[in-house]
């Protein structure tokens, strides 16, 4: 009796239903937005590390075979001569060259080095012991927070300009960073291609000192590897951090000293107060290095 005076349920779909059945739909469609976009992520991440590592792979191969060549010069007292470095630094070249082998396979014609009957190196206009570098960048991407070079400059020791290039993105743009690179599109119309410059600049650090403010950041942009042996960092040195805590009584020694505020306290120079220069930046940072130039050599020879 209660079965009959039970009404049958009218299967109507009702709006609240249709609602449901698109959220859910909706709900599925971006999981499976978030679990492809978390795979390429993961998958680009990857490739970056495996990158990296083939990268610090190749460094570290010729790394023992320089700090074999350069541990010889620990043994000569600190008047080390001008004669024996230039050799010393003519061995790590060298020995690094095979290095260099995947940069110059684009058929990049470079002049060989010219030795004298000693084996020194003769002393040319790019041939100097050490050089500085720095780069701009543009930001690339949906999110704008990849980095890609747009501008290079490289600046030896005398404050020469070796090297200052725009270069051609190798993708689309998001974020040209005018306000800290001073990157407009009209500077990389007809701009010489990333391999060409690359080239150009493994030319010119090749078997030389590379000093530079955060370089690991440059090389990253460049693909460009360098022996560790070889390379200063002036956001690392800690003596430049101690110098500017005296200076300046404000900052921290534990944090990474800008190089705004080590060529205002240290040097006396104001730069990047809007637009950054490269070739300006360089020179600063070259004569950051000359600063302590013989303490920091006499620590790697240690």
């Amino acid at each position: 009796r209660k079965l009959t005076n039970v009404r049958p349920r009218r299967h109507t779909i009702r709006k609240s239903h249709v609602q449901r059945l698109f959220q859910r739909g909706a709900g599925r469609l971006l999981g499976l937005r978030w679990w492809m976009a978390r795979h390429a992520r993961r998958k680009r991440l990857t490739s970056q590390l495996c990158k990296s590592a083939a990268m610090q792979w190749s460094c570290d191969e010729h790394d023992e075979t320089a700090a074999s060549v350069l541990s010889e010069a620990s043994t000569v007292p600190e008047e080390l001569s001008k004669l024996h470095q230039r050799q010393t630094l003519a061995k790590v070249d060298e020995h690094s060259a095979t290095m260099w082998d995947d940069v110059f396979s684009k058929g990049q014609h470079i002049e060989p080095v010219k030795r004298t009957e000693n084996g020194a190196t003769t002393p040319t206009k790019s041939q100097a012991a050490c050089v500085a570098i720095d780069c701009e960048m543009v930001g690339v991407g949906r999110a704008k927070a990849r980095s890609i070079l747009a501008r290079v400059a490289v600046v030896d020791e005398k404050g020469a300009t070796l090297l200052d290039e725009f270069v051609r993105p190798t993708e689309r743009i998001t974020d040209f960073r005018t306000k800290w690179s001073g990157i407009r599109p009209k500077d990389l119309v007809g701009a010489p291609a990333f391999s060409e410059v690359r080239a150009r600049v493994a030319a010119l650090v090749r078997g030389k000192i590379l000093i530079g403010h955060a370089v690991a950041n440059d090389l990253r942009v460049l693909s460009l590897p360098h022996p560790p042996m070889l390379t200063r960092d002036t956001s690392l040195y800690p003596p430049l951090r101690m110098e500017l805590d005296r200076a300046v009584h404000e900052y921290n020694p534990a944090n990474t000293p800008s190089l705004k505020n080590l060529s205002l306290h240290l040097l006396g120079k104001k730069i990047q107060d809007g637009e950054h220069c490269p070739v300006q930046d360089a020179f600063h940072t070259m004569q950051l290095y000359l600063r302590h130039r013989a303490e920091w050599e006499a620590e790697m020879l240690s």
